[in-house]
């Protein structure tokens, strides 16, 4: 069923990928900016009316991008050995599938992986499968619970005791624990550092997500509603909303080089450091504002 919009991110063409070499095809192929990929035979002449031949919900159901050398090295797809394409990118989603797709250059297929990035596919938790790999954990529905488990464990508490310990109590507990969350990957991504480098990934990487979810995640709409006052309430809750998720852009689109450039260690580590300045922000300049008045939190 065509789906109107009325902004389109992305469009071209792209080779729609089987398992088997001999299962491709050429598809155009357009990304809205509702996180809908639509792909046809041909350029739409109208894509409000035209019906597509496919629809893949990026924003929904993707949960893990996968670049091209990873396809090739985990063999998704069956290339014959001097026929190996250098560009493209897969996508798996929730209920498994993996999507594979080849672009005709490195330059499109990077303004293609910019554009699925920025539709929030669910990538926030980004380095989830570096941790996997490194844990010898399997990417499977067992892991990809644990992990919704964790995040879904952070909130229940900070739903839970949000009105008796109060907002800036959670943000140092939830700040704290992403620092040693942060810090533990670290360590663990050091080459012979610790001889229980996987487990301590893994716990790591729990203990991140669960603490990012109980502070920041679930407290900053609410801390800066509290904090400012009538009259730029809602010009300051947008700006910060803003800045958050143009940081949040800024990271997804950085990290795989940081991984390369600085290490995965050094990455965690500088990733801890923020964290550090954002524990002093908390505690020098963030107030109680559980149980006053607006105007005067």
């Amino acid at each position: 069923m065509a789906t109107k919009t009325t902004k389109t991110l992305h469009s071209g063409y792209l080779s729609k990928v089987g398992a088997k070499v001999k299962n491709w095809k050429l598809r155009y192929m357009v990304l809205f900016g509702n996180g809908k990929l639509q792909y046809y035979k041909k350029p739409p002449v109208n894509i409000d009316t035209e019906e597509p031949q496919g629809l893949i919900n990026v924003q929904a159901d993707v949960v893990e991008l996968i670049l091209w050398d990873d396809v090739i090295t985990k063999g998704l797809v069956k290339w014959p050995s001097a026929a190996i394409p250098q560009s493209g990118f897969a996508m798996r989603t929730r209920q498994g599938r993996v999507y594979q797709v080849h672009a005709e250059s490195v330059e499109a297929s990077d303004k293609w992986i910019a554009a699925v990035r920025s539709v929030g596919a669910n990538i926030v938790m980004y380095y989830s499968r570096d941790i996997l790999q490194l844990a010898s954990i399997s990417n499977s529905a067992g892991s990809q619970i644990s992990l919704g488990f964790a995040k879904a464990l952070g909130t229940a508490i900070a739903f839970a005791a949000v009105d008796r310990c109060g907002r800036r109590l959670l943000l140092i507990v939830g700040v704290s624990g992403a620092i040693v969350g942060h810090l533990g990957m670290a360590v663990a991504f050091v080459p012979g550092l610790v001889e229980v480098a996987p487990t301590l990934a893994w716990a790591s990487l729990l203990l991140f997500l669960a603490a990012w979810d109980l502070g920041w995640a679930s407290l900053m709409s609410v801390v800066i509603s509290e904090i400012l006052p009538d009259d730029v309430r809602g010009v300051g809750l947008g700006a910060s909303c803003s800045l958050y998720w143009l940081v949040s852009f800024v990271q997804a689109q950085t990290l795989e080089t940081l991984f390369k450039s600085i290490t995965i260690a050094g990455t965690f580590f500088m990733y801890c450091g923020a964290s550090i300045i954002g524990l002093l922000f908390v505690l020098i300049y963030v107030p109680e504002t559980c149980g006053r008045p607006l105007e005067t939190a």
